[in-house]
């Protein structure tokens, strides 16, 4: 992943793209998934694949410092089902964000997640539900 600037500089953010993985990192640990940009320019919310263990979990990466920061809030999908509408959705403020996430793998029930970046928590707001998008009354 990189930001390209409009007189063409490519500042390079991650190496995490699994549809292409050059030949000197062919032993990735991750994989990362959906990006979403935050609405302030400063985030980025994925998902992120241990290869090892299989786990998909959301993850923010931080623009300015390159440090991503994995919340352990399992996806509650198949990410790369498209028709899940996986991609998660910011507020815009870019202090929140809301995600499907399933904490029950084994029931495949899940959630629709609210997560407050600002207060570092996470909160269940619907029960089997995707959410799509983000609305903000006037």
């Amino acid at each position: 992943m990189g930001l390209i600037s409009s007189d063409g500089e490519i500042t390079k953010l991650s190496r995490m793209n699994p549809e292409y993985v050059p030949p000197e990192f062919r032993k990735q640990d991750y994989f990362a998934y959906y990006y979403s940009w935050s609405p302030d320019g400063e985030h980025v919310a994925l998902w992120l694949k241990d290869a090892d263990s299989e786990e998909i979990t959301l993850a923010i990466l931080d623009i300015q410092t390159g440090v991503i920061t994995d919340t352990c809030i399992p996806a509650g999908y198949n990410p790369r089902d498209i028709r899940t509408l996986p991609t998660p959705a910011w507020s815009p403020d870019s202090s929140s964000l809301v995600v499907a996430a399933n904490s029950e793998p084994e029931t495949g029930d899940f959630e629709a997640m609210l997560v407050d970046l600002s207060g570092a928590a996470a909160y269940r707001i619907a029960q089997n539900r995707f959410p799509a998008g983000w609305l903000a009354a006037p």
